[in-house]
């Protein structure tokens, strides 16, 4: 903890409250108050400005939903903090869920999306695909000498034809689909509380995008047939998610290299490998 943050949170709250540090963000650090009722975030750097994720919390907010949503509470004009009424609950990635709770997961989810994607946000972030495409690049190109040296020559040429010409190709070819998304759609940010509300956090990384991106980060089969069938998926959609997922474990190894964490570096690897299995 931040002596000064914690100071700051004290003060604007004015009583006492249970305070837990997290340091996981990559722009932000979290000090989430009384089990995720309040959160606050403070930047790790000048240069991260919270203006986008407070039009987007308030954009969301305007949507009729069973979805629980955090809430802007406390802001400032430098960014210096941004305070949210939070999400009681969870992460999904961290429970073992029962086939029932999959589906209710699933439905919610796929619901919201639908509502999600069609919602209007003028002054946020436009990705076009192809700019997805050499993001990935960017990320899997710096670290192609690691993959090459944990897996074989054939395994590893396989993976480069596949990130670099394979994959972009297909994605360009079916199509640029591009709507308002979450962007980081992923078990750590969404929540369960005891009595089986499905909330969602962290729309840091919200912008236009194709809509494939929402679909790609869930790993658990059943959560993920739910999205997809309340949602309405078509083909070219499912399509889409199926070959971003078999290069994003490629896309997500930097994470892991920059933090010098091996043991996550080679977990990433095992799944790159069991990737170019599936194909």
């Amino acid at each position: 903890m931040i002596p000064q943050e914690v100071q700051t949170i004290e003060k604007l709250l004015d009583s006492n409250h249970e305070i837990v540090f997290s340091d996981a963000g990559h722009t932000s650090r979290a000090y989430v108050i009384d089990d995720g009722r309040i959160v606050f975030k403070f930047p790790r750097s000048p240069e991260v400005s919270y203006d986008t994720e407070i039009k987007v919390l308030n954009a969301i907010n305007t949507l009729t939903t069973d979805i629980g949503l955090q809430r802007v509470g406390w802001t400032t004009q430098n960014s210096s903090y941004l305070g949210l009424y939070g999400v009681i609950g969870t992460a999904i990635k961290n429970i073992e869920l029962s086939s029932a709770q999959k589906l209710n997961i699933g439905n919610c989810i796929g619901c919201f999306l639908r509502e999600l994607h069609n919602l209007e946000v003028s002054g946020v972030p436009v990705v076009p695909l192809v700019d997805e495409i050499k993001t990935w690049h960017e990320r899997y190109l710096p670290h192609k000498d690691f993959i090459d040296a944990n897996m074989t020559a054939i395994e590893s040429a396989r993976l480069h034809e596949l990130m670099m010409e394979e994959a972009p190709s297909i994605l360009i070819k079916l199509g640029d689909d591009r709507v308002f998304a979450h962007g980081d759609l992923t078990g750590n940010n969404i929540f369960l509380d005891k009595s089986g509300k499905v909330g969602l956090i962290d729309f840091s990384e919200s912008g236009y995008y194709d809509r494939a991106i929402d679909f790609m980060d869930i790993g658990d089969r059943e959560i993920s047939e739910a999205m997809l069938e309340a949602y309405g998926a078509d083909d070219k959609l499912v399509q889409k998610i199926s070959i971003r997922q078999r290069i994003r474990p490629a896309a997500i190894l930097i994470y892991y290299r920059q933090k010098d964490d091996y043991a996550g570096s080679m977990r990433t690897v095992e799944k790159i490998r069991a990737s170019l299995k599936n194909i």
